[in-house]
This record gives structure tokens, C-alpha cells and sequence, in this order.
């Protein structure tokens, strides 16, 4: 083999690399202020792929809510994982998280998950707030859904068809990229050698991109208004509404702890997900799914936990078998405030003392 071989190889496998491991850089949209969304910007944007870039150049006004859809998926991570070894803390540095999750690993599909049903929420609302353009409400949802004699269906319902559809369409776009940024179009057989290397990665990230999706949409709610004069309810209508954010990413960290563990089968050019046990059950649409088991991620340090008790944020688990220490606070306040004739206040004050147990 010659040295253009491996120049070439060289490159091929840097582009690949930066393929698997950059699928949730858009996330570095949580990260500060953007403002004055335009073709430019959308070129400059080193964190978005190729057709990434083409989409936010196409549909400028959707960038607004990617952009939220970012702030969404990290502020929701922190919050469901507040109690368990890896929180989604971010790092001060460049990089976004303090400590990355590998790719393949649970905590990669749990972002995944999230993050794609982040941008159908987002997406959705915005398009229902007219900050989207060409996107309106849904009008034909009082056309298909059931009909009742207690209500009217309003005309206009939250359209989470267009947020499915621009999800879809963003983020499997950093999935799916890599014929384009081959080098050159040259040595495709080379390249469909090195892309099997990377079918767990792509299958199970497309699969738990979906996974964000399918439980947003089946979570819709109806919500309802009375009409009528002097606050009566002569008439009552209802719409198709998105369900609170907080709600879906909670059911996506329950699917986070029963998480299934999968490897790639092939047969000549048919490829599909198994589990790693080689047993018989069958993987369902909404089950998360990951290929890589990953040490302990333990960004604990200075963490607050409770001792001597059982669960995700005892002591025990959330230091990682490093101890904890006890840190006392002390706290001035107010107390036995009196009022005197005419006109002050005096009060006493009271020392207070505060523990906390933080991991070492």
C-alpha cells in the first residue's frame, strides 16, 4: 500500500470521526445570546453540519426555536438527572459539558431522546405563535378528531405535525450527512467499509431520535374554554395542545433507567438492532437504546447528598465510594421583631446553623 493510501485513509476516517462525535454540538446553541439569524450566520455556525447549515439557511425564522430547543434540552437534563451521577453540569470551558458522555452510551441516548423532543416542542409552539414562517396552526385537526356533544373542536390546535417534521428533519440531517462530506466524492466502496464501523452509532441515535418524538406526540392534550355571557359556558371548545415539557422528559428519564442494551446484526445488505443478551424480546419504538456500556461518570464533587439512606442520591452512590464531608453554615437572621409607638421596629438576632453533606 502506498503513502497516498494512507493520506487518503487518513482523511477519511478524521471525517468520520468528526461525524460520530459531533451529533449533539448544535446543543452549544444553549450557550449565550444569538441574535440576527441570517444566511451569514448560519454559514459561520461551526457547531452545525452541512445540510444542518442548508436548513437553518432555508427556514432562518426555525432557528429561533432550535436555539430554544437547545436552552430546553440542557435545562430539562439538569433537572431530571439532578440526583444522579451525571447531571448535565457544563463545563466554563469551550466544551459544553463538564464531562462529555461517550457516544453509545445511555446518557447519549437520553440527550437524543430529549433533545429531539425539545425541538418538536419548541418548534410546535412557535409555529402556533406565527414566529415561524409559512407555519400556522393545525386546522384540520376539528375535521379528523372524534366528535362530541359536549364541545367543539376550535380551529386551531398546536400543529406538532410541523414540529415532527422539522425535528425529523434537523436532526436526523446531522445523522444522515456523510455522503456529503466525503472527500470529494472519491473511494465510495472505502467509504461504505469504514461507515459499518459506525452503524450501532447511527441506527441507535435515528431510533432514539424517534423515540423523543413518538412520546411527545402521545402525550397531546386537549385543553378546553368556556364561552358565554357573564362567565357562563354556553359554549365549550377545545384544541390540540402540546403537553407540559416537564412531563415528557420525565417518561424519557424513565426510559433512561430501563434503557436496552443493543448490538447491530447484519445479513448481506440487511442490518437491524438486537439485544445484546440474545434473548427474544422484542425492542419496542419506544425504548431507548445504547451499544456502549461507560464507566461510572462521577462529576460529583461538591454535590449535596443525604446519608445514610438508599437511592440515586445517597451518599454512597453519588460520591462513587469517595466519602462526604460535613459543611456547617452559619446564618444571622430577624427574630423577636417588636413594634414601638411611634414608628420602629426592633429586632433580636438569631444564629442559625446549617449543615449540608457534600461529596469529597
Amino acid at each position: 500500500m502506498n503513502k497516498v493510501y494512507f493520506i487518503l485513509l487518513y482523511i477519511l476516517l478524521t471525517q468520520f470521526r468528526d461525524i460520530v462525535s459531533n451529533e449533539l454540538r448544535w446543543l452549544q446553541l444553549s450557550q449565550g445570546d444569538h441574535d440576527g439569524i441570517t444566511k451569514l450566520w448560519c454559514n459561520n455556525v461551526s457547531y452545525l453540519k452541512q445540510k444542518q447549515r442548508k436548513i437553518c439557511r432555508d427556514f432562518q425564522s426555525s432557528m429561533v426555536a432550535i436555539i430554544s430547543a437547545a436552552k430546553l434540552t440542557i435545562k430539562e437534563c439538569q433537572n431530571q438527572l439532578r440526583q444522579r451521577n451525571w447531571d448535565c453540569s457544563l463545563s466554563k470551558m469551550k466544551k459544553l459539558f463538564r464531562f462529555k458522555p461517550k457516544k453509545g452510551s445511555r446518557e447519549s441516548a437520553f440527550l437524543h431522546a430529549l433533545s429531539s423532543a425539545a425541538v418538536v416542542y419548541t418548534s410546535t409552539k412557535h409555529c402556533s405563535n406565527g414566529d415561524i414562517d409559512g407555519c400556522k396552526c393545525d386546522k384540520s385537526w376539528n375535521k379528523i378528531a372524534p366528535k362530541s356533544d359536549a364541545f367543539q373542536w376550535s380551529d386551531c390546535s398546536d400543529n406538532v405535525d410541523w414540529g415532527i417534521y422539522f425535528s425529523r428533519a434537523f436532526l436526523n440531517s446531522g445523522e444522515l450527512s456523510l455522503k456529503s462530506e466525503e472527500p470529494n466524492g472519491r473511494n465510495r466502496s472505502k467509504s461504505a467499509k469504514l461507515t459499518r464501523r459506525f452503524q450501532n452509532k447511527v441506527f441507535t441515535n435515528l431510533h432514539n431520535n424517534k423515540v423523543g418524538r413518538i412520546v411527545l406526540k402521545s402525550n397531546m392534550q386537549h385543553r378546553c374554554a368556556c364561552h358565554g355571557a357573564t362567565g357562563g359556558c354556553e359554549l365549550t371548545t377545545c384544541w390540540r395542545s402540546l403537553p407540559a415539557f416537564s412531563h415528557v422528559a420525565g417518561i424519557l428519564r424513565q426510559k433512561y433507567d430501563t434503557a436496552k442494551w443493543v448490538k447491530i446484526r447484519r445479513k448481506r445488505e440487511f442490518h437491524w438492532l438486537v439485544l445484546s443478551d440474545n434473548s427474544h424480546n422484542v425492542i419496542k419504538d419506544t425504548d431507548l437504546l445504547y451499544f456502549k456500556h461507560t464507566t461510572k461518570l462521577c462529576a460529583t464533587k461538591g454535590r449535596e447528598c443525604r446519608p445514610h439512606t438508599i437511592g440515586f442520591d445517597s451518599c454512597e452512590n453519588l460520591c462513587c465510594g469517595r466519602g462526604f464531608e460535613i459543611k456547617a453554615l452559619n446564618i444571622a437572621n430577624k427574630c423577636g421583631c417588636k413594634f414601638y409607638y411611634c414608628c420602629k421596629v426592633i429586632c433580636d438576632t438569631c444564629n442559625q446553623t446549617l449543615t449540608s453533606n457534600v461529596c469529597k
